[in-house]
């Protein structure tokens, strides 16, 4: 149990997280929070008390996330009202939309040119120890903190020498400093990993995560290759991370391909819940759908602007609807649920 100021910064919130995994926590408490302290819980609650449970917190005002990590948690929250969120959601990019139509590329095009950036490839090992170790590990650990999650060395090289792997290095006055581990899969090519030289903070601030992913596409269309897939982000579309592959042009792999740990997240009718999710559309799971969810509130004179900023991203995102949802007075969600499949109609 957390309770601190959101990252909107106006408003408090309390968070329940039922779960194991100390590094989803640690993402979801960065991603909601800009400062918290933990309340006294330590409680363990059974699968077949979770639904009385979950109810009573909701009426305490609760935000509330639930790994559902088991046949038997799922069967006992079937009846409760929430959000199934995947906790990674698998994505990819349309080589040629992203190159030829994306405004994107023109802003890393800029910093490419104002820093010298250029690239090489390479597929050896050797200098798959220099990705590992002084890009990977270290940009990974410095830029995610508690919730960062790092490869073992041994199996990931073994996968670098057993499969078709291509490393991408980024090079700056002759020097490497940063890479893309690119691995094929059914010969689709797949962004299994990235670094920068000893996670430097000043090396990012040049533009070279836009160039890697602008050097892999420019490599690809070259050799006729359609689909890059870029891995799992968070599916909170305002997440740096899943932003900026917004802003590449990325759209969401269909469901079979989202196999991560799903977490079904509970809102209650408070304000600060309202807050909350307005500022924070988020992709969901549906009855074997994928949706975009879009919360309005008619209250706040910005909403309109708000809402159309985001569904300019969410329009490319190839899901099977995109909702908008309005909030009552008393800040339950409205049942008059507006759903479009083509969000150019609303």
């Amino acid at each position: 149990m957390y309770e601190g100021r959101s990252r909107e910064g106006d408003h408090i919130l309390k968070l329940i997280y039922l779960g194991w995994n100390d590094q989803v926590i640690s993402y979801f408490l960065s991603f909601f929070f800009t400062d918290y302290s933990t309340l006294p819980s330590g409680k363990k609650i059974l699968p077949w008390n979770l639904k009385e449970y979950v109810d009573e917190q909701q009426r305490n005002g609760a935000l509330i996330l639930v790994e559902m990590s088991n046949r038997s948690v799922r069967r006992h929250l079937k009846n409760v009202s929430g959000f199934v969120l995947p906790r990674w959601l698998k994505m990819y990019i349309d080589v040629d939309f992203s190159l030829s139509q994306n405004k994107r590329i023109n802003d890393i095009l800029r910093l490419i040119k104002k820093h010298s950036l250029g690239y090489e490839i390479s597929d050896k090992v050797e200098d798959f120890d220099f990705f590992y170790y002084r890009m990977y590990s270290p940009y990974v650990l410095g830029r995610h903190g508690g919730s960062a999650v790092v490869e073992n060395y041994k199996p990931m090289r073994e996968d670098f020498s057993n499969y078709r792997s291509l490393l991408y290095f980024i090079t700056r006055e002759g020097s490497r400093v940063a890479c893309i581990y690119e691995r094929y899969y059914d010969n689709t090519p797949y962004i299994y990993a990235l670094g920068i030289i000893d996670g430097s903070e000043e090396v990012m601030r040049m533009g070279v995560i836009g160039a890697m992913y602008y050097f892999v596409l420019e490599n690809h269309m070259k050799n006729n290759i359609k689909t890059l897939k870029i891995g799992g982000t968070s599916p909170f579309l305002n997440d740096g991370l899943t932003f900026f592959k917004l802003s590449l042009g990325a759209k969401v792999l269909d469901l079979e391909f989202q196999d991560s740990l799903k977490l079904q997240l509970i809102h209650p009718d408070t304000a600060s819940a309202q807050k909350f999710l307005t500022a924070n559309p988020f992709i969901f799971i549906e009855k074997d759908k994928i949706y975009c969810a879009v919360f309005r509130d008619d209250n706040d004179p910005e909403a309109g602007p708000k809402t159309q900023r985001i569904l300019a991203h969410a329009e490319n995102l190839e899901v099977d609807g995109i909702r908008i949802l309005k909030f009552n007075a008393d800040h339950t969600i409205s049942t008059e649920m507006i759903s479009r499949y083509n969000v150019k109609t609303i």
